[in-house]
C-alpha cells in the first residue's frame, strides 16, 4: 500500500511539474503579445486625435512655448506612439504661409487613457531610451524569478508547511492524549472549512496565488482528516468515509475549475485516487470502486475540458488502469469479468468522445492499450474453460469498438477527429484469441465461440478497410487471425483439433479472396495471399499431428489453396505469387514423406501429392494463354516445380522398385515443359522478343533430357550428363541468344571439369579393368573433352561477347581433360592395387618414362594442332609443358639411365626440341631472307603547277 501511494505522489508530482512549466511559457507568451497589442492601440489612439494630425504641406512647427521643457518631453513621448511615418515624395510643394497654432501635446496626451497604457510605455518618469514606433516588437522576456519565487513558490510552500502543520498537531495530540478523537475530529474539519472559507473571500481574491495555495492545505486538511476518522479514530464507516472522501475530491475538482489552478486539480487528482487506496476500496468491493472511479474520472475529464489541462485525462487513465490492473490480476470466481469488462467498456466510450471532442487522439491510443494490458492480465490470470466465453466477447467487443472508433469519432466530431490509422488498434482483439489459440488448456478441445469471434473481428476489420481505409488494416487483420489456426494446429494435435485447424484456415483463406473479389485493391490481395500462405502452413503443419486428417482431405485442402493463389496472382497482375506458391506446395510433399516415412504404400502417396501439384503448375500458364503477356513468371513456376519436384519422384520410384526405368522419369518432366515450349511459340509474339522465357522452357527440356542420361546410369555419367548439357546449352544459345543460357553453359561445364579433373573419389568409381586403355576412363573424360571443343566451337559462331570470352577457356578445359586422361591411363596400367594411383616420379623406371615419353607426345601434338588453328594460348600451353618434361627427364629420368638407354634418351629429347623448333620456325615466327632486299624506285620529281592567267 505504501509503494502504491508513493507511487501516486510520484506520478502526481510529475503531472504538477509539467503542467507548472507549460503555464508558465504559456504566460510569458500572453503577456508579451498583450503587451503589444496595448503598444498598437495607444499609438493608433493618439495618432488619431486632433492634434496628431499632419498637414500634407511642409509645415514648419514651433513647439517651443508656454511649456518648456515639458513640452518637447511630451512631443517626444507623442512621437513614439506615431505609426511610423510613410517615406518622402519627390515633388515640389508651394510653400504657405500662415501662422502655426501652437499646440500643448502635454495636454493630449493627459487627456488620452493613461489608464490603458503599461508603465514601460513612454511617460516622464520612464527609465531609459524608447525604442521607435517602426521598430519590430520587443522578444518576450524570460522567467519572472522574483514573482515566480517570491510568490508563486513560497504561497505552495506555506500551504504544504500549513498542511504538515495540522497533521503533527493531530499526530502529537493523539500521543499526549491532549484531545478525544472527536474534538480532534471536530479541530481538523473546522480548520480546513475555514481556510477555504477565508480563501473565498473577496479581499483572498487580491492575492490568488497564495490564496489558491491555502485552499489546497485546506483540502489536504480534510483528506487526512476524514482518513484519519475512519482508519485511526473508528468515527466514521466505511460508506461516509468514502462518500465524505469522494466529495473532498470532487470539490477540489470545483474550485480547481473556478480559480483555474492546475495546482488544485492535482491535489484533487491524488487525493480521489488515494482515496480508494488508503480505505481498501478493491479488496471486497470492485463494483463500488470501479463506480467511484468512473464518477473520478467523469470530474476530472469534465476539469480538464474546462481548462484544457492536458495532464488530468493522461494521468486519471494512468491510475484508473492501475487499479483496473490490480482486479484484473486476482482470481476471478466469475463475479469479477462483469463489472470489470464494463467499467472497462464505459471507460473507452466515455474515452473515446473525449478524444474526438478535444482533438487528443493519443488519449484514444494509450486507452486501448491499457484495455489489452487490464483484459490481457484477467486473460492470464482468470481464463478458464468456464470463463472463456465472457473472454472472447470481451475480446470481440473491444476489437470492433477500436475498428469503429475513427467513423464513432467522425460522428461525433468532423471526419479526422481520431485518425483512421487509429482502427488498428482493433487488431488487439485478435492478439487476445491468439493467446487463447496458444492455451492447451483453453484450445483442445477446439472451441465454436473463439472461431465466432475471430470471425467477427475479421469481417469488421475488412468492412472498416473497405468503407473507411486504411487499405492495410486489412493485411494485418486477416494475417493476424490466419496466425490462430497455425498456433492451433501446433497445440491441439488430438482430433479434431487439427480438422478444425484446418478448417477454420480454409475459412479464413476463402474470407480473404471473397474480400478481394469484393473489393479489388491491391492490399486486399496482399491479404488474401497471406492468409493462404498461412492456410498452407497449417495444412504442413497437421500432417504431422496425430489426429492428421487423410490424405485425401489434405490433398484438397492444398488444391484449392493452391489454385486460389494462382488465380489471385492472375487477377491481380502479382505474378510473382505463383512462383512463391512452389515453396508451399514442396513442402507440403515433403512433409507427408517425412510424417509417414515407414508406412505401407508410401511411394504412391508421394507420386500422387507431387504428381497433383506439378499437374497444377503445369496447366497454369496454359491456361492463361496470351492473357498473360509477356509474364514469365508463370512459366518460370512450372519450371521450378519440375526441378523441386523431381528428388520426390525419384525417391518414391526407387521405393517402388523403378530403379531400372528411372531414365524415363526426366523425360516425361522434359516432355510436359515441350508442351510449354510449343504453347509459346502459338502466342504470336516474335522469337527475338521473347527471349527469356523461350530460353528458360527450352533450357529446362534440355536439362531433364540430359539428366535422363546419368539417371539411367551412375556416378560418372551424371558428371557426362552435365558436359553435354552445357554443349546443348551453347547450342541452343545460337538459336535463342540470351545471355542467361551463357552463363548456365558456364557453370556446368565448371563443375565437370572440377568432378572429373579434381575429385578423387572418380578412382574408386569401378574396379580396375583388364583391358589398358580402352575403357570407361577413355569414354568419359573423351566424351566431355569434346563436350567442351564441341560446345567453345558452337559459342564462337554466335559472336557474342560474353560467349566467347567462354569460348576462349573452353578449350583449355578439353586440353587439361585429355591430359588428365592421358595420366590416368599410365597410372592404370601400372596400377598394382584396386585403383590406380598417380606416381609421376616412381622409382620404377618404366613408370617414370611412360610419363615422360606421354608428356612429350602430348605437347608436340598440342603444338601442331595449336599451329594448325591459330591459337597462341595453346602453342605457349605446349611449350610450356614440354619444358616441364625435359627438367623431368633431366632431374629424375636420366639419372637412371646408364648405357645406350641414356644415349637414346639425349638423341630422343634433341629430336623432339629440334622438330619443335622447327616447327615455331616454319609456321609461327616470321621468316628472315638473307639477300637484301632491293632499295624502292626513285619516283620522279613532282611537276611544277600550271602558270596561273
Amino acid at each position: 500500500m505504501l509503494t502504491f501511494l508513493a507511487l501516486l505522489v510520484a506520478l502526481g508530482a510529475l503531472a504538477l511539474a509539467v503542467l507548472l512549466r507549460e503555464r508558465f511559457q504559456r504566460l510569458e507568451r500572453d503577456v508579451a503579445a498583450l503587451r503589444q497589442e496595448l503598444r498598437t492601440a495607444t499609438a493608433l489612439k493618439v495618432a488619431s486625435s486632433p492634434a496628431a494630425a499632419v498637414q500634407p504641406e511642409a509645415v514648419d512647427f514651433s513647439l517651443k512655448g508656454k511649456k518648456g521643457e515639458d513640452q518637447d518631453a511630451a512631443a517626444a513621448r507623442a512621437s513614439e506612439l506615431l505609426p511610423p511615418a510613410a517615406p518622402p515624395v519627390a515633388f515640389p510643394v508651394p510653400p504657405v504661409a500662415f501662422a502655426a497654432p501652437a499646440i500643448d501635446l502635454s495636454k493630449q496626451y493627459a487627456e488620452a487613457d493613461a489608464s490603458s497604457i503599461p508603465s514601460d510605455i513612454g511617460g516622464a518618469g520612464g527609465e531609459g531610451a524608447r525604442e521607435s514606433s517602426s521598430a519590430p516588437p520587443p522578444a518576450a522576456r524570460g522567467v519572472d524569478w522574483e514573482g515566480f519565487v517570491g510568490v508563486k513558490l513560497f504561497s505552495w510552500t506555506a500551504g504544504v508547511f500549513l498542511t504538515l502543520g495540522a497533521i503533527f498537531f493531530l499526530r502529537y495530540s493523539i500521543e499526549r492524549g491532549w484531545l478525544s478523537p472527536p474534538v480532534q475530529m471536530a479541530i481538523g474539519l473546522l480548520a480546513g472549512l475555514a481556510i477555504l472559507i477565508v480563501c473565498e473571500l473577496r479581499a483572498a481574491q487580491r492575492y490568488a496565488v497564495t490564496a489558491t495555495a491555502l485552499a489546497a492545505a485546506g483540502l489536504a486538511i480534510l483528506f487526512a482528516t476524514f482518513y484519519a476518522a475512519h482508519a485511526r479514530w473508528d468515527l466514521l464507516g466505511f460508506v461516509p468515509s468514502f462518500v465524505a472522501l469522494a466529495l473532498v475530491a470532487a470539490l477540489a475538482v470545483a474550485l480547481a475549475v473556478r480559480h483555474d489552478s492546475a495546482f488544485i486539480a492535482g491535489l484533487g487528482l491524488l487525493g480521489g485516487f488515494a482515496t480508494p487506496a488508503l480505505l481498501g476500496a478493491g479488496e471486497d468491493r470492485p463494483g463500488t470502486l470501479l463506480s467511484y472511479l468512473l464518477l473520478l474520472d467523469g470530474g476530472l475529464a469534465w476539469a480538464a475540458a474546462k481548462r484544457r489541462w492536458a495532464f488530468l485525462p493522461v494521468a486519471s487513465l494512468a491510475l484508473t488502469s492501475l487499479f483496473a490492473l490490480s482486479l484484473a490480476t486476482a482470481p476471478d470466481d466469475g463475479g469479477l469479468w462483469p463489472i470489470l469488462f464494463g467499467f472497462l467498456l464505459l471507460l473507452d466510450l466515455g474515452l473515446l468522445a473525449f478524444a474526438a471532442v478535444r482533438d487528443a487522439p493519443a488519449l484514444h491510443l494509450m486507452a486501448g492499450l491499457a484495455t489489452l494490458i487490464v483484459v490481457g492480465a484477467w486473460f492470464v490470470r482468470s481464463a478458464t474453460p468456464d470463463l472463456l466465453g465472457p473472454g472472447l466477447a470481451a475480446a470481440a467487443v473491444f476489437g470492433v469498438l477500436y475498428f469503429l472508433a475513427p467513423g464513432l469519432a467522425a460522428r461525433v466530431r468532423s471526419p479526422g477527429a481520431i485518425p483512421d490509422d487509429a482502427a488498428h488498434l482493433g487488431l488487439l482483439g485478435s492478439l487476445l484469441i491468439l493467446f487463447v489459440a496458444s492455451q492447451r488448456s483453453l484450445s483442445s478441445p477446439p472451441d465454436a465461440r473463439a472461431a465466432v469471434a475471430l470471425g467477427l473481428l475479421v469481417a469488421t476489420a475488412a468492412w472498416v478497410a473497405a468503407r473507411r481505409g486504411p487499405a492495410r488494416l486489412q493485411v494485418a487483420s486477416l494475417a493476424l487471425a490466419s496466425f490462430a489456426p497455425l498456433v492451433l494446429s501446433a497445440v491441439a494435435t488430438r482430433a479434431p483439433g487439427p480438422v478444425c485447424a484446418l478448417g477454420a484456415a480454409a475459412a479464413l483463406a476463402l474470407f480473404g479472396v471473397g474480400a478481394w473479389v469484393w473489393k479489388e485493391d491491391r492490399a486486399f490481395a496482399l491479404a488474401a495471399a497471406a492468409a493462404l500462405f498461412l492456410a498452407e502452413a497449417v495444412a504442413i503443419s497437421v500432417s504431422f499431428a496425430r489426429g492428421a486428417p487423410p490424405l485425401r482431405a489434405l490433398l484438397a485442402a492444398h488444391v484449392v489453396f493452391l489454385v486460389a493463389l494462382l488465380c489471385l496472382a492472375a487477377g491481380s497482375g502479382t505474378q510473382g505469387l505463383a512462383v512463391l506458391a512452389v515453396l508451399p506446395a514442396a513442402a507440403a510433399a515433403y512433409a507427408w514423406e517425412l510424417a509417414h516415412r515407414r508406412g505401407p504404400g508410401l511411394w504412391k502417396d508421394e507420386l500422387l501429392l507431387g504428381g497433383v501439384f506439378w499437374v497444377i503448375f503445369l496447366a497454369y500458364p496454359l491456361v492463361l494463354g496470351k492473357r498473360a503477356e509477356r509474364a514469365k513468371e508463370p512459366y518460370l513456376a512450372a519450371v521450378l516445380a519440375s526441378a523441386v519436384l523431381f528428388p520426390l519422384f525419384r525417391t518414391a520410384l526407387a521405393h517402388g522398385g523403378y530403379r531400372g526405368v528411372m531414365g524415363l522419369l526426366p523425360l516425361a518432366l522434359a516432355l510436359g515443359l515441350a508442351v510449354l515450349l510449343a504453347r509459346l511459340l502459338t502466342l504470336g509474339v516474335p522469337p527475338e522478343e521473347d527471349r527469356a522465357r523461350l530460353a528458360l522452357v527450352a533450357g529446362a527440356v534440355l536439362a531433364f533430357v540430359t539428366v535422363a542420361i546419368p539417371l539411367q546410369f551412375e556416378r560418372e555419367w551424371l558428371t557426362l550428363g552435365w558436359a553435354l548439357l552445357g554443349a546443348s546449352l551453347a547450342w541452343l544459345f545460337g538459336r535463342i541468344p540470351h545471355r542467361g543460357l551463357v552463363m548456365w553453359a558456364g557453370g556446368l561445364f565448371a563443375a565437370a571439369f572440377l568432378r572429373l579433373a579434381m575429385n578423387p573419389a572418380v578412382l574408386t568409381y569401378h574396379a580396375r579393368s583388364e583391358r589398358p586403355f580402352f575403357n570407361w576412363y577413355l569414354a568419359v573424360y573423351g566424351v566431355a573433352a569434346a563436350a567442351f571443343f564441341l560446345g567453345a566451337r558452337l559459342l564462337r559462331r554466335t559472336g557474342d561477347e560474353r560467349a566467347r570470352s567462354l569460348a576462349d577457356l573452353l578449350p583449355a578445359g578439353g586440353v587439361a581433360l585429355l591430359f588428365v586422361l592421358v595420366n590416368l591411363e599410365i597410372a592404370d596400367f601400372f596400377a598394382a592395387g584396386a585403383a590406380p594411383a598417380f606416381n609421376v616420379l616412381s622409382s620404377s623406371l618404366a613408370e617414370g618414362l611412360a610419363y615422360t615419353l606421354s608428356w612429350a607426345v602430348f605437347a608436340i601434338v598440342l603444338l601442331v594442332v595449336s599451329i594448325a588453328a591459330v591459337n597462341r594460348r595453346g602453342r605457349i600451353a605446349a611449350v610450356v609443358l614440354l619444358v616441364v618434361t625435359i627438367l623431368k627427364c633431366f632431374l629424375f629420368d636420366l639419372a637412371r639411365l646408364g648405357g645406350l638407354y641414356r644415349v637414346a634418351s639425349f638423341v630422343g629429347l634433341a629430336i623432339c626440341l629440334a622438330a619443335v623448333a622447327v616447327l615455331l620456325q616454319r609456321f609461327v615466327l616470321p621468316r628472315k631472307d638473307p639477300r637484301p632486299s632491293p632499295p624502292p624506285p626513285l619516283s620522279p620529281p613532282p611537276l611544277p603547277p600550271p602558270p596561273l592567267p
